[in-house]
């Protein structure tokens, strides 16, 4: 059932999430990585998603404590399943140039891919944003969930 919360939620998420993505990018250059394919859409699609689904489920029901701890929740949600879905990603375009012998060796390779992808996107820049982004967050979503009842 959509609500204003839910809406709210995955808004906001998206942009966050979206403007994160902006941050990071240069990083990869700089590490003469390739840059995840589709980086920032992909991540705006699962803030848009997971803040929807995660972010908004109990907007308007939380202390406001604990709308920190739900927006909190959904950043670190949203931040896992980017760097499974990019790890995934990249993973399947190393198997189509053969660098794998098996599959088994494949999908074992999704968790360095992802630990790399981590390591390289996690400037001071990025985490700070998705700290501050998940607190006022979680507060906006919680305010406007009790206002839209």
């Amino acid at each position: 059932m959509p609500t204003a919360g839910k809406l709210t939620a995955a808004f906001l998420f998206a942009a966050l999430f979206g403007a994160v993505a902006q941050l990071a990018l240069p990083a990869f250059a700089a590490a003469e990585q390739p840059e995840p394919r589709a980086f920032a859409l992909v991540n705006m699609a699962l803030g848009l998603v997971i803040g929807w689904r995660l972010g908004g489920a109990r907007a308007g029901s939380n202390t406001w404590a604990g709308a920190v701890g739900q927006g909190i929740t959904t950043t670190v949600a949203i931040t896992f399943a980017a760097l499974v879905l990019h790890g995934g990603i990249r993973m399947v375009a190393l198997s189509m140039r053969k660098a794998y012998d098996g599959p088994a060796e494949a999908v074992i390779a999704v968790f360095g891919l992802m630990i790399d992808i981590g390591r390289t996107a996690a400037l001071p820049e990025v985490i700070a944003a998705l700290a501050a982004g998940a607190v006022v967050i979680g507060l906006v979503v919680e305010w406007i969930g009790r206002r839209a009842d």
